[in-house]
């Protein structure tokens, strides 16, 4: 699995900010073939919230707006 994490800073009305970051990737195989429709899920080990997501017909997959934390990623073919 390939994981990329960008950063971005989310400009609220009230003049402060709030940092937020995302994670994504694509889900593929041993052989290098993307996994459409796998179920990821993201859980803050700090807090134990859960996001869950699916990867597209290119395996790839994005979860936004996540504050800073420990995260558990787990993902699954269907």
């Amino acid at each position: 699995m390939t994981y990329r994490l960008a950063s971005s800073i989310l400009l609220c009305a009230l003049a402060w900010c709030q940092l937020t970051s995302q994670i994504g990737g694509t889900i593929s195989d041993s052989s290098g073939g993307v996994i459409p429709s796998a179920a990821i899920e993201l859980t803050n080990q700090d807090t134990g919230v859960k996001w869950e997501a699916a990867s597209d017909a290119s395996g790839r997959y994005i979860i936004p707006l996540l504050q800073p934390g420990n995260y558990r990623i787990r993902a699954a073919a269907n």
